[in-house]
């Protein structure tokens, strides 16, 4: 799930060294240990750091001076996370710090380190300002589009998440229409106006489905006959109908009209995804690759027009990150050669502030069966993991009429004299499906985005990062959303 960024220049950088490890300084692994000590004392409370002490570290640079280091972690189960450390003049000062084990010095290089704090910080202070939870964390992944490998960008992972959010929560529908409610504003307009619900009475007036038919066939691209024929045929045919889902977005007849072609949007992106990724990932795919142009100054026009197709509106803020306000949060940092992430809270330590967030190539989405999946709603829902066929009424009400219907069956074979085609009885035959279909459960892989919460999301790609190395970078913010003069 990672992806190794190599940037083409540092800032300040008046020296690079290649990574080595070694063996810590006896000063260095003292200070970290020191650190994680007081780190399990504060408010904080990652258990990941628990009887956590120094595993490894890493030179990573030398900036205006300092050297930086990247400390790893490690307890009896392994590596749980990393300290990063700047050293002036034999002075230590954390820079940030991880239950992530993923690889974080693509960013770390890529902080501003102007001066240190005047003293040593006592993380044992430590306390949470604010943080926003069930933000979607979606991650970067190499998977392919058709057969043409593409790279999730953090860019692209960090606008799904801001979406996703929004559309969780104010209820705006950006992603995903599969035929249920969800939007207001759509229940709003059919009420209003029947007309936004029903087909255009113009005579020549031609849905999406019949338009695109229409555009696919007279290209006559060929259907195919292996897996890898009939997925060119899909790449193909979405190449031809993406400027029609484009116009028909922005113009469209009715509501109805609109959400026939987010379907179908959505549903081209999934059926041409083969790795197994999350619903956040296929968003952020879409994004990508019909909205985003891959210029970080264009940004925001992009991300305009991806909201004027969902007939809305927008205000996008782009101000220097210490300019930030709480209520701005969430919101997607942005840094040197397109890093980005999602800054999702504010962290005191010892009077200096700290920034809770989210990079998408240290992240990972949820793997698990369908069989694993119905355990945990089970088991949220407050009933057992397994359910108890014996005890369940609505088994027991199917079985008593699958008995009765078996046993008209079999006397109706047995007045004409014919075998029973039939001869397991209805419980064996019940019981062979369920095996039947708990094996296909066992054998579907699901992936679902994680959701920021505390304190497990300090292992889920979400770091805490001293805010005064940001002076270089930028945040965009996502606000006042409002109905669109093209809806």
């Amino acid at each position: 799930m990672r992806i190794l960024i190599k940037f083409a220049f540092c800032l300040v950088v008046l020296s690079f060294s290649v990574i080595v490890l070694g063996a810590p300084s006896n000063e260095l692994t003292t200070f970290v240990n020191n650190s994680i000590k007081q780190l399990n004392e504060s408010t904080l409370k990652i258990p990941y750091f628990e009887k956590a002490e120094v595993d490894e570290v890493q030179t990573i640079s030398t900036i205006n001076g300092n050297d930086l280091y990247l400390c790893w972690l490690k307890n009896k189960e392994g590596r749980v996370g990393y300290i990063a450390v700047a050293e002036s003049s034999g002075s230590f000062n954390i820079i940030a710090f991880s239950a992530t084990t993923a690889e974080p010095d693509y960013f770390l290089k890529n902080l501003k380190i102007n001066g240190l704090p005047k003293k040593q910080l006592n993380l044992s202070t430590a306390k949470q300002v604010s943080f926003i939870e069930n933000v979607p964390l979606v991650a970067t992944a190499k998977t392919t589009i058709g057969t043409d490998p593409i790279e999730i960008s953090e860019i692209a992972a960090s606008l799904s998440s801001i979406l996703n959010y929004i559309q969780n929560e104010n209820k705006i529908l950006f992603f995903g229409y599969n035929g249920s409610g969800g939007d207001p504003q759509y229940v709003i307009r059919s009420e209003r106006n029947s007309a936004n619900t029903r087909r255009p009475d113009n005579p020549d007036w031609k849905s999406f489905t019949e338009e695109a038919k229409e555009a696919i066939e007279r290209e006559n691209i060929p259907k195919g006959q292996t897996p890898e024929q009939k997925t060119e045929s899909r790449v193909q045919q979405r190449k031809i109908i993406k400027p029609i889902i484009r116009r028909r977005l922005l113009n469209p007849d009715n509501s109805r009209e609109r959400l026939q072609v987010l379907a179908n949007e959505d549903s081209f992106i999934v059926n041409l995804t083969k790795t197994q990724v999350s619903s956040g990932m296929k968003n952020a795919i879409l994004l990508q690759q019909d909205y985003l142009d891959g210029n970080i100054s264009n940004l925001k026009e992009n991300i305009e027009l991806f909201l004027r197709t969902r007939g809305r509106t927008v205000k996008i803020d782009t101000i220097p990150f210490e300019k930030i306000q709480l209520d701005s949060l969430p919101a997607i940092l942005i840094g040197p050669d397109n890093v980005a992430g999602i800054l999702l809270g504010f962290i005191d330590i010892d009077n200096e502030r700290f920034a809770s967030v989210f990079l998408p190539n240290t992240g990972s989405p949820i793997i698990m069966t369908r069989t694993e999946k119905t355990r945990q709603i089970h088991l949220e829902a407050g009933l057992p993991a397994e359910p108890n066929l014996e005890e369940d009424e609505e088994y027991q009400r199917i079985l008593k009429l699958a008995k009765e219907a078996e046993i008209a069956r079999r006397k109706l074979f047995e007045e004409k004299g014919l075998p029973d085609p039939k001869p397991k009885s209805v419980e064996q035959r019940i019981h062979e499906g369920l095996e039947k279909a708990k094996a296909t459960e066992d054998n579907t892989i699901i992936a679902e985005d994680k959701k920021s919460e505390l304190p497990k999301g300090f292992e889920n790609g979400i770091h805490i990062i001293n805010c005064s190395f940001f002076s270089s970078w930028q945040v965009l913010s996502i606000s006042n959303i409002q109905i669109g003069d093209n809806w």
